[in-house]
């Protein structure tokens, strides 16, 4: 028998702990990524007030008119990306919002953001931004995604 032992470079125990210590990392950041803070309700749910069903229903009356009455909105349905706009701008000049364009171009088709301002009364010097696309893929009415993000 041989006393003969095989030695590792140093450099090689040094990658593989690097390698560990990064793998450990990624781990512990997905973890704090993806989780939800607090805890999840148990129980019944509550039954909604007054105004929170007046909401809940305008909502869904806006992801309804995005999703099914106008449908698909893309360049493809360039129409309808443009009624979906225009339904968006209309709902916020409805509620009393200010609205601007910014209209571009992709290839030779204009398109366009809208944006809406609600200056604040007790945090004046402080923003919030909100935004949502409008549009949908091809082949999609875009309810989960979109339309529930701009309603």
């Amino acid at each position: 028998m041989s006393n003969d032992v095989k030695r590792v470079p140093m450099s090689t125990w040094w990658l593989a702990g690097t390698i560990a210590v990064a793998v450990g990392m990624v781990l512990i950041l997905t973890r704090y990524m993806t989780s939800m803070p607090g805890t999840s309700h148990r129980g019944p749910v509550p039954l909604l007030t007054s105004e929170e069903a007046i909401v809940r229903a305008a909502l869904e009356n806006h992801v309804r008119t995005l999703a099914v009455t106008i449908g698909e909105r893309n360049l493809y349905r360039y129409e309808a990306l443009q009624a979906s706009a225009e339904h968006i701008r209309q709902s916020f000049e409805q509620i009393g919002y200010k609205v601007q364009e910014q209209p571009y171009l992709i290839g030779q088709r204009t398109v366009r953001n809208i944006a809406a301002e609600l200056p604040g009364s007790v945090k004046t010097d402080e923003i919030v931004l909100v935004g949502a696309h409008y549009d949908s893929v091809i082949g999609s009415p875009g309810a989960d995604d979109n339309a529930s993000g701009v309603a």
